[in-house]
């Protein structure tokens, strides 16, 4: 693993950075997963309906109507006439294909999030649903939530599950897929699994990595994750419990891990956590890493 790699690029960010703090870890949590073996028994869809209002249509009538609008507004597919030399037009927006995400409740976000392969296939989630899409056969493939993948750690099974963060390894052709588990440190857990093949529904290595990574009773929140050509990195913060994530933060932190150990399905997974990431004595709050546009970086990763 390249530890130096990391640490030089924090350092030459900024005069005033102090030193860092590197730990190592093994994750002997293992689990070969494959979504074929199980199914989704509560997945429940409750759909309001409402009477007529007299005198008038109903609320589904104005769904309809509004539907119309918009596909009249944005065409599937379809291009307008329109000369789009003209030097005042304006870039069209050209709808092809979607689905409907979760409702906002004033309280959880959607915590969306989304990567498709070179063979079309999407990997998507939203909090605790994920989907599988063939864009090529415009169909779908599955769709579940997130403790089918975690059905193979009995002891998680009735923890909650939230804030998946997928990505496609474009040399690997393969997925990466991480989540959440737990709002308290005891039973707070991050999970990364990664995909044996381009087919999310193939086998996946499953690996759970401990929340309260620097046992300072502390749970982990807030993950984003990014890859290199030989690592992926996951960063999150640290909170306490029973206290807002404003109050409660404690230090955010990095993952570091070699990947081909992940998608060889090593029975123990090797990783780093940088930790006591401070600006001057101030710790550094929502370090998110940073991924590259047109490929993927050979050794540095910048956050």
């Amino acid at each position: 693993m390249k530890k130096n790699i990391l640490l030089i690029f924090l350092l030459i960010t900024s005069s005033i950075l102090s030193a860092q703090k590197l730990t190592q870890y093994k994750a002997v949590d293992h689990a070969i997963i494959n979504l074929n073996d199980y199914t989704d028994n509560w997945m429940i869809n409750v759909q309001s309906q409402e009477m007529p209002k007299p005198g008038g249509d109903g609320y589904r009538s104005f769904l309809l109507d509004q539907k119309i609008k918009a596909s009249n507004l944005y065409l599937r597919g379809k291009k307008t006439s329109k000369s789009k030399s003209s030097s005042n037009s304006t870039p069209e927006l050209i709808l092809e294909n979607g689905f409907e995400g979760n409702l906002y409740n004033n309280r959880i976000p959607n915590d969306n999030t989304m990567c498709i392969s070179n063979d079309g296939i999407i990997v998507a989630g939203i909090n605790s649903m994920f989907i599988f899409y063939d864009t090529k056969n415009d169909s779908l493939i599955r769709r579940g939530t997130l403790n089918t993948f975690a059905a193979s750690f009995i002891s998680l099974l009735s923890v909650n599950k939230y804030d998946p963060k997928f990505i496609y390894d474009p040399i690997e052709d393969k997925f990466i897929v991480t989540f959440l588990i737990g709002t308290s440190p005891s039973t707070s857990h991050i999970f990364v699994a990664f995909s044996s093949t381009n087919d999310p529904m193939d086998d996946w290595n499953a690996y759970i990595l401990k929340g309260d990574a620097l046992n300072t009773n502390h749970w982990t929140d807030y993950p984003a994750l990014s890859i290199t050509e030989d690592e992926l990195f996951i960063t999150g913060n640290l909170l306490l419990s029973g206290v807002s994530w404003q109050l409660g933060f404690n230090q955010s932190l990095i993952w570091q891990i070699d990947k081909q150990s992940g998608y060889n399905g090593l029975d123990s997974l090797n990783y780093a956590v940088w930790s006591d990431i401070k600006d001057d004595s101030i710790m550094i709050r929502n370090i998110h890493p940073v991924r590259g546009a047109r490929e993927l970086q050979t050794k540095e990763q910048y956050f």
